[in-house]
């Protein structure tokens, strides 16, 4: 369930799953068992190999990372700085890669120590 929307993902798998909105409503998605919300209501998957990102909206995206992916923590979380950008801690560097999930761009951003080991929204909007 996400806190921020309190959408929950529905339904029995092999079928597609659905969202489901507080009000009752419903709507269909791509995403699998394995998929999650981002602080927010994004449903996303992480994959190490290739490194990506898959999304399951209204138009179901995957976001190609770059190799140095491969060496990041990707498997274990991400944490979201908004809605749009989620960062990817890299293994031993101080550093993690920021994906904007509208745009698939990637940046490396050094973060300060401690920063990415909890959830982490700094857009108070919801969804």
């Amino acid at each position: 369930m996400d806190p921020h929307t309190g959408a929950t993902l529905t339904g029995n798998p092999p079928a597609p799953l659905q969202l489901t909105l507080p009000d009752g409503t419903t709507r269909p998605t791509t995403a699998e068992p394995h998929f999650t919300f981002s602080p927010g209501g994004v449903l996303f998957a992480l994959h190490s190999g290739p490194p990506t990102i898959h999304l399951a909206d209204a138009t179901p995206q995957v976001i190609n990372l770059p190799a140095s992916a491969q060496e990041s923590t990707i498997d274990n979380y991400a944490v979201w700085e908004t809605k749009q950008h989620v960062l990817l801690p890299l293994t031993g560097t101080p550093a993690a890669l920021r994906v904007d999930t509208e745009t698939g761009e990637c940046e490396v951003a050094t973060m300060p120590a401690g920063i990415l080991t909890h959830p982490l929204m700094t857009d108070d909007q919801p969804a």
